[in-house]
This record gives structure tokens, sequence and C-alpha cells, in this order.
């Protein structure tokens, strides 16, 4: 960031707190509607959905199983992404619970020193993937009504994100693990065993205080993402009212008529933009061909919505 930027940057902050504020101020129907919208669907979905991937994930990195898996998957995830191979489980994890595990899992990695700052970012780039059961059944079923084409968007959807994961890592630079060796010969079974009993928090605290440990952190984390949701939900509201996306939509309309875009699919790629579940549903209400309507899902899929790139970040 430049002098200029950093001087700049409270200023410009500053603008979109007021703003903000303004349209709560001005419409506080709608902000309180969206917030209680917000606040169901992290309590009816995120929350349960999420929680207990959390707290056994939060389980097995301080049991030493990740530590475990990194040796096993090393011979694996190094050729392939160029990464350690306990970023293998964060991988397998973000495939079963979806966003945004992937980037609380990568974050404890970096705490723990199975990865670097670099490899983080890199791993994030590629895992935070929407989950199974989000794609199968709130967007195919839900959404579309149409089950046949979950399996179509689940597979375009995971092997973008793991091709994105290769080509990232094949330009990045090979960076050594600074893991535990074994001697010669040793094999690779035994060496992880050993990585296990290492890193392994259990001998210290005992299964009680780190299953405590384990649900308060994962909780704290999900409250975070739950005032995320809620802010974003009230964000996207007051933009609506205050007629930004009906604006944006009329510059675009030349642009759409061009390109033969339905206009309904513009308004649900703009909420897509902020949040990822309105974005499709717009996108599955529109009355583009299904051709459109699948390739602008994907495309928000992809980018995941800013309320999720803020959860990640």
């Amino acid at each position: 960031m430049t002098p200029t930027e950093k001087r700049l940057a409270p200023i410009f902050w500053m603008i979109i707190c007021l703003g903000i504020g303004l349209g709560i101020i001005s419409n506080p129907s709608v902000a309180y509607k969206a917030a209680k919208n917000g606040l169901k669907i992290w309590w009816e979905i995120v929350l349960p959905s999420l929680f207990p991937f959390f707290v056994i994930s939060e389980l097995l990195v301080n049991l030493g199983f990740v530590a475990f898996l990194g040796v096993i998957l090393e011979p694996l995830m190094r050729p392939l992404f160029n990464l350690p191979g306990a970023c293998g489980f964060v991988v397998g994890m973000s495939f079963l619970s979806g966003f945004p595990l992937s980037a609380v899992l990568t974050a404890q990695l970096r705490s723990t020193g199975l990865c670097t700052r670099e490899e983080g970012e890199r791993l994030v780039s590629f895992t935070s993937n929407a989950s199974p059961l989000f794609i199968l059944g709130a967007v195919s079923v839900g959404m579309f009504q149409n089950p046949r084409l979950g399996p179509y968007l689940l597979a375009v959807h995971y092997l973008s994100n793991l091709i994105c994961g290769l080509l990232i890592g094949s330009f990045s630079k090979t960076k050594k693990w600074p893991r535990q060796q074994g001697k010669h010969g040793t094999c690779l079974l035994l060496q992880a065993v050993r990585a296990l009993c290492q890193n392994s928090q259990l001998p210290k605290k005992g299964m009680g205080t780190l299953l405590s440990e384990a649900i308060s952190r994962s909780f704290s984390n999900l409250l975070t993402i739950g005032g995320f949701i809620t802010f974003f939900s009230v964000f996207l509201s007051i933009l609506k009212t205050a007629g930004l996306f009906s604006l944006i939509s009329d510059v675009l309309a030349p642009i759409t008529v061009l390109l033969k875009v339905d206009p309904s699919l513009v308004e649900g790629m703009l909420n897509g933009f902020f949040e990822i579940t309105v974005g499709i549903r717009k996108v599955s209400e529109s009355s583009g061909t299904l051709l459109q309507q699948l390739m602008a899902t994907e495309a928000i899929l992809a980018w995941n919505g800013l309320a999720i790139q803020a959860q990640v970040a």
C-alpha cells in the first residue's frame, strides 16, 4: 500500500461505514428484517451443520492426527500441490464441510508450524469450497428443483478448484519441508506414528481439557461467522433499498443485450458478488436459459461472495 493509499484508506472506510449507518437509520425495518434473516440462517443452518466438524477438526489437530497424516500424505501432496502432507487434511475436510472451515484449519496448521504463510495462502486459495450438502441439497434441489444437476455442479466446482491448486503449486517456488526426518530405511508408517506422538497434546492436557478447548474455540469461530453473515445480510438489504443494484443493471443493459444475456441473471450475479446463497437463488429464479443459469451459478460458487471472503480473511 502506497503512502497516498494509507492516507485515503481511513477516509474511504469512514464514508462506507457512515453510509451503512445512515441506511440503517433511514430504513430500520428493512435492516431489522435482514439482520433477523441472517441470524436465522446462522442458527438453523450454519451452526448445526458446521459445529460438529469444527470440534472434531480441533481435536484431530491437538491429538496429533494431522501431523500423522502429514507424513503419510507428504509423497502425494508435494508432487501435486507443492504443499506439506498435513495440508491434505485441509483438502479433505474442505470437500466434506465446505467454507470457511478450510481457512480455520489452515490457520491452525500455520500456528502449529505445519505449514508456512505462503503455503497457507496457496492452500486457502483452492480449498474454499462449497459443501456437498449445499450444492446437492440447497442449490440443486431447493433452488433449481432438479436433483440431477447436483453431481454436475459438484464435479465442475471441485475439479476447477483442484486444477487451480495444481496450477498454483506448479508455479510456486519449492521449499524444503521442515519436518522431522526418520533414519534411512525407516518405514513411512513409523515416521508418522512418531510425528503423532511428538505433536499430541493429550499427555499434557488430558482429553477433557482438549474437548473443552475445542468446543470453546469452535463456538467462538462460529459466533464470528454468524456476525459476518448478519452484517452482510443487512449491508445487502441497504444496497438493494438504495437502488444500487438497479442502477448497475441499467448501466450493464447494453452489454447484456449485445451478449444475449438475460438481465435478471445480472441481478443474481450482483447479489452473488456479496452473498452466495441469495445470488444463486436469484439466478435460479431468472428467465435465462438453463445453461446460462448454471454458468452463473458456477461463477458465484467459485467467487464465494464477499461475505465468505471476509470470513476467510
